[in-house]
């Protein structure tokens, strides 16, 4: 799919600004875009379950009125989900990056003269 100036331009603010994979998508690569989304979502819900579940661990510690250190990190989510939680988000940002100077290029040399 041939893809215009204006609408590469588009994308690339899709892509960056509103979720990596969407502009990939609306530029017709649409299996790329699709992985480059869920790779997004994925690490965005590892990254947020993280954090719901360390502020239930806050909660439960402030409450609990035999606190310890060693309860402390029993109660504490592991750091894993946040790592690649993050790590995932990166992961598909860049992708995106990389796919929307590509189809900037091609809108480019697509262009007539």
């Amino acid at each position: 799919m041939s893809v215009s100036r204006r609408q590469s331009w588009t994308c690339l603010i899709v892509n960056q600004l509103a979720c990596p994979g969407i502009g990939t998508i609306m530029a017709g690569r649409r299996i790329t875009g699709f992985i480059q989304t869920a790779i997004m979502i994925g690490g965005f819900a590892l990254a947020l379950t993280y954090g719901l579940m360390y502020m239930s661990a806050v909660y439960k510690f402030v409450l609990d009125p035999s606190a310890s250190e060693a309860k402390w990190k029993a109660l504490q989510p592991p750091l894993w989900m946040l790592f690649w939680g993050f790590g995932l988000c990166a992961v598909a940002w860049f992708w995106s990056l990389f796919s929307s100077f590509r189809i900037l290029h091609e809108s480019r040399r697509n262009q007539p003269l």
